[in-house]
């Protein structure tokens, strides 16, 4: 008996082991749903190419981040009035949500991420913006790691 072979742009059914085309739903020698399939619309969702977005911002906005989220801490804990006035306070407010909208851009034009603008409004609120920092932060570096890591010759 003889392997059988799929062109490029097939994949095996997993209920007959026939091979089909990547974009057939439906198995034609089976009935069975192809596991690789998915709706031209959810194609067009999931395939972010970051060729799209040209961008000049640099990678540094993180930083403006960083510090938006370090003043909204430090006046939730102290009387910053003492220290610093009514410009810390207004600084805790303003810098997250700008830092989180310019650097989506860059990470959009870096990555296959697409950060969309619910991380903006989260860093709208006070001290919510210190969470949705920090889950940001999270989903940032995964996204950019992701660039620098070798592709094995397996995939």
């Amino acid at each position: 008996m003889s392997p059988r072979s799929k062109a490029s742009d097939e994949v095996f059914c997993r209920s007959c082991g026939e091979p089909i085309e990547r974009t057939t739903e439906i198995c034609h020698h089976c009935g069975v749903r192809n596991a690789a399939w998915m709706p031209s619309e959810t194609r067009e969702i999931r395939a972010h190419d970051p060729e799209q977005h040209d961008t000049i911002i640099s990678g540094n906005w993180w930083c403006v981040i960083v510090v938006g989220m370090a003043l909204q801490a430090y006046t939730g804990m102290y009387d910053a009035n003492v220290l610093f006035g009514e410009t810390a306070v207004f600084a805790g407010w303003v810098l997250p949500p700008i830092g989180l909208f310019v650097d989506a851009m860059y990470v959009r034009a870096n990555s296959r991420w697409d950060p969309s603008i619910g991380w903006t409004v989260g860093g709208c609120l006070p001290f919510v913006a210190l969470i949705v920092g920090m889950f940001y932060f999270y989903r940032r570096r995964r996204a950019l790691r992701t660039l620098t890591r070798p592709i094995s010759q397996d995939q």
